[in-house]
């Protein structure tokens, strides 16, 4: 446990390793996609972070960092079914990027 200053309370570390032992058959994708998130391929933005948690959870918590959220995304990811994490993991590999950065990329194209 770690001690949060700003909020005065104690929050739990989060550790991918605690979470692939807990889900031995999905850790090589769990890792993979925490890989990406650490590199920022997957779920780039703090909007895709949202985006996700909305998706998937039924009333997500409101994260204010990436660090915040790696847990609560990588708690849902964990509990997906395994078909549903391959099909995500295989999203992750063809889009890194977020849409947000797409269309960012394409003005700066057409403009520099």
């Amino acid at each position: 446990m770690t001690h949060d200053r700003r909020a005065g309370r104690r929050t739990t570390a989060f550790s991918i390793e605690e979470i692939s032992e807990r889900f031995p058959a999905k850790a090589d994708l769990l890792r993979e996609l925490h890989e990406r998130f650490q590199q920022r391929t997957f779920l780039p933005a703090r909007t895709d972070i949202d985006a996700f948690l909305y998706r998937y959870v039924a009333n997500p918590a409101k994260v204010r960092s990436r660090a915040a959220a790696e847990k609560p995304v990588f708690e849902t990811l964990a509990a997906m079914e395994h078909q549903s994490l391959e099909h995500i993991c295989a999203e992750a590999r063809l889009f890194g990027k977020s849409q947000l950065e797409v269309v960012s990329d394409a003005i700066l194209k057409r403009t520099g």
